[in-house]
């Protein structure tokens, strides 16, 4: 599991996931988020 800095990581519902998975290649759907340039894991909005 990525360091999340405090925050509770909550598994996205089926539509966001399928348009982070559309929008972002290294989306991770067990996480809800992507890496991002520079390396860093964002929340998938």
């Amino acid at each position: 599991m990525p360091a999340t800095y405090g925050e509770e990581i909550v598994p996205a519902d089926d539509a966001q996931a399928a348009y982070c998975a559309r929008r972002f290649k290294t989306y991770d759907p067990r996480t809800g988020t992507y890496v991002a340039k520079g390396g860093k894991r964002r929340p998938c909005p």
